[in-house]
């Protein structure tokens, strides 16, 4: 339905087909995201879609709300982006499972609030997010290109998975990139407003960061590097946050398929890891001019 062409009401439909798909797999217990993944300031297109599906693991991960601690699989992480105009994007991102295997519990905040089926493994959905990324500037040479992006975490996370937040937090990013000769460099840097899941009517700044390396090495083929992160106070559910990542990505045509391995630099983040993604894009709408 998507594909058909037209007007912006195309553009709307696609995001309502994607919100309705995602809402529906979403049950009361959301699990915690780590931390965003680095953006790169050029957006699909207009009337292009971009859809995205991954998978990833961590080892020794914690939740410092519930004490949990185990290795994390994120299941079916799902990303779609639209093109509303040229210089514009609209977001949608969710997970649809999440799976920790225990290996300790400690007594932590909410550890009272679980409600375990089985007290070796866990599992929830992810927290929906929703975004907008803006293009300021197209990259050239000897000047970056620039971008902003807002989103949001929707308040979807609940506690007795072990997993949740049940908080809303909000986004906001300033997005650069710059190629030099074979390497291209991208920067974010923004503020997060984190709800505090212990005080309801509170609210903590956040510093978000992200840097990346990638770097052509044949045809079709890119290494990469790169780290993202934020700052926070030594509180439950608050912490800072930070991964490193490393890895090969493969595009042809319409198709990127990228390899990484993670490493937790905090100990909320679990210590060695991996995550897959495959993206494929296409022409969706014909939006209004």
């Amino acid at each position: 339905m998507c594909a058909k062409t037209g007007s912006l009401p195309a553009a709307a439909r696609c995001l309502l087909v994607a919100v309705a798909c995602l809402t529906l797999t979403v049950s009361p217990a959301v699990a915690q995201q780590r931390p965003l993944p680095i953006e790169e300031p050029e957006g699909v297109g207009a009337g292009n879609v971009r859809l995205q599906a991954g998978v990833d693991y961590a080892r020794d991960a914690r939740f410092t709300l519930s004490g949990l601690e185990g290795n994390l699989w994120r299941f079916a992480l799902l990303k779609v982006d639209i093109g509303v105009s040229r210089i514009a994007d609209v977001e949608l991102s969710g997970g649809l499972r999440d799976h920790l295997s225990i290996t300790s519990a400690s007594p932590a905040p909410l550890s009272g609030a679980l409600q375990l089926t089985d007290r070796t493994s866990t599992g929830a959905f992810d927290d929906i997010v929703i975004g907008t990324k803006v293009r300021l500037l197209p990259e050239q040479p000897g000047r970056p290109g620039l971008a902003v992006r807002v989103a949001t975490r929707l308040p979807n996370a609940k506690h007795p998975s072990g997993l949740g937040q049940d908080t809303t937090d909000f986004f906001a990013t300033l997005i650069a990139s710059q190629s030099v000769k074979e390497t291209r460099f991208i920067e974010n840097v923004g503020l997060g407003i984190l709800g505090d899941p212990l005080q309801g009517h509170r609210h903590v700044n956040s510093f978000i960061f992200g840097a990346s390396a990638t770097r052509t090495v044949g045809a079709g083929v890119e290494a990469l590097a790169g780290v993202d992160g934020r700052t926070g106070p030594d509180e439950p559910g608050l912490e800072a946050r930070a991964i490193a990542r490393a890895g090969v990505a493969r595009t042809q045509g319409a198709a990127r398929l990228e390899l990484d391995l993670t490493l937790g630099l905090t100990n909320r983040d679990g210590n060695v890891g991996f995550a897959v993604n495959a993206s494929f894009k296409f022409h969706a709408f014909s939006p209004v001019n």
